[in-house]
């Protein structure tokens, strides 16, 4: 997990607070434990978290100071396409490739990702701020506008930091949460304060915005008549495709075992790929009805795997760390 903001004021003489951009960051130091502050001009500053021991700056964030092109990635990438790409075996960070396909192809470089994500783009010579959710919204990423101001962040409480925004309680959105239990995109509880929608790209500029989607899932009526063979080969030529992506990119990564059919569907595709054993990850929990660590074993245990166990308590700090996540 990690974390993204940046504030944006259209006076390009307007002169941030100092700090403003750490004090954005602080809201959400939760998210990593190392964070790098971007400034490309006095109106404007960004930051970005990250784990420092699971990523280095260049997979969350890159920036060409000659074509005033910012990027900040919380989330990670993979490439499309049935082999590993050339742009690994250099060595480059997902945040530079993310800046290499955008100087590219704009934001058409979308159709040659895919992952989980949220992505923010500075481009200095269009003067344009770009906000990317991936296709299914796992990545959040929250944005208001002002009569002056843009700001965006990993989480709301981020975005009313910067202290352009004052808070209020959206009654419409309220009450979609109390009727649906959930809240439809683009809205949230604070009035003036959005979600980027799953699968779209929105663009601010000359303090208006516009928003675009760049995915959307569709049905396809081709092969509705096709054996059951046929779905089963598709559904597994397209599962190890999406698993070696990954492994493509994270050759060292183990996995989450929790002994379910998802997890172990996982873990047994790497092992496949791999042909080598690997590691697998198990969080199990003193009370029997929540404990998945004999499911996980079995597994394990089948498929000759290299398994780590922990067993998480909760201890009488919960509650008070309940409330604070509330």
């Amino acid at each position: 997990m990690g974390g993204i903001a940046g504030l944006y004021h259209k006076d390009q003489d307007f002169q941030l607070r100092d700090g403003i951009a750490e004090k954005l960051a602080y809201q959400i130091r939760h998210r990593g434990d190392n964070w790098a502050i971007l400034q490309p001009a006095p109106n404007f500053a960004l930051g970005v978290i990250y784990h420092k021991n699971l990523q280095q700056s260049n997979h969350v964030s890159a920036f060409d100071g000659l074509k005033h092109i910012y990027v900040l990635l919380d989330g990670f990438i993979t490439l499309k396409g049935e082999e590993p790409s050339e742009w690994y075996e250099k060595g480059k960070g997902d945040a530079e490739i993310i800046l290499s396909l955008y100087q590219e192809k704009g934001v058409n470089f979308l159709d040659e990702i895919d992952g989980s994500y949220a992505i923010a783009i500075w481009d200095g010579n269009r003067r344009e701020m770009v906000l990317i959710k991936d296709r299914l919204g796992y990545k959040p990423i929250f944005y208001a506008k002002g009569r002056d101001t843009f700001v965006f962040a990993s989480e709301i409480k981020a975005t009313l930091a910067c202290g352009f925004y004052q808070k209020g309680v959206e009654l419409k959105e309220a009450n979609n949460f109390l009727s649906y239990g959930y809240l439809p995109n683009p809205g949230t509880l604070f009035k003036g304060i959005y979600q980027v929608k799953p699968g779209h790209v929105l663009t601010y500029a000359s303090n208006d915005i516009s928003e675009k989607a760049y995915w959307k899932f569709r049905y396809r009526q081709s092969g509705r008549h096709k054996s059951e063979k046929y779905y089963r080969d598709e559904f597994l030529r397209i599962f190890e495709n999406s698993v070696s992506r990954c492994i493509a990119r994270y050759s060292d990564a183990g996995a989450f075992l929790n002994g379910a059919l998802d997890t172990s569907a996982v873990v047994a595709i790497i092992h496949k790929l791999k042909q080598k054993p690997i590691n697998v990850f198990t969080a199990g929990f003193k009370e029997e009805k929540y404990n998945e660590v004999e499911d996980a074993k079995l597994v394990s245990n089948f498929i000759r795997l290299d398994q780590y166990t922990v067993m998480v308590e909760f201890g009488d700090y919960f509650p008070s760390l309940l409330e604070k996540i509330v």
